[in-house]
This record gives structure tokens, C-alpha cells and sequence, in this order.
């Protein structure tokens, strides 16, 4: 899994991120992550920032855990 972060200063490719996601279980879970792919407004009219893959990991497995278990917005 992973997630795209909407920045306007990227990081380089293959660089290793520790990343904090709040609000979602009430708490920040920490999670490991590498840069993938990058994009600027030079590349197109598509939102700026970067592709970031999760790396294995506790703070990985908690994340999928209350993504699952949590409840859908109606």
C-alpha cells in the first residue's frame, strides 16, 4: 500500500520517509515509507507531490487493522 502527498517540494526518489497519519484511530500511527514517483505543475495541471510506498512493518500492520475495522462514514 501507500499514499500520495500533495507538496510542492518533492523528495527525491528512493528517499525513506517516517511518516505520522493522524486522525485516524485517535492517535498518530507511525509509518515507514520511500518515495516512488514524483510530479510537479511543470509535469502537467495535476496536483504537485509524490508517490510514497509503506514499508513493512508494526506501524504498517496497525494502519491496515483500524482501516479495516473502521466504521464508514454515512
Amino acid at each position: 500500500g501507500g499514499c500520495f502527498l500533495h507538496l510542492y517540494e518533492n523528495e527525491s526518489l528512493g528517499t525513506e520517509l517516517q511518516l505520522e497519519i493522524l486522525d485516524l484511530v485517535g492517535f498518530p500511527l507511525h509509518v515507514s515509507g520511500k518515495v516512488v514517483w514524483r510530479r510537479s505543475w511543470d509535469d502537467g495541471v495535476q496536483l504537485p507531490g509524490m508517490g510514497v510506498t509503506f514499508e513493512a512493518g508494526d506501524g504498517l500492520e496497525e494502519l491496515r487493522a483500524n482501516l479495516a475495522t473502521r466504521s464508514r462514514i454515512k
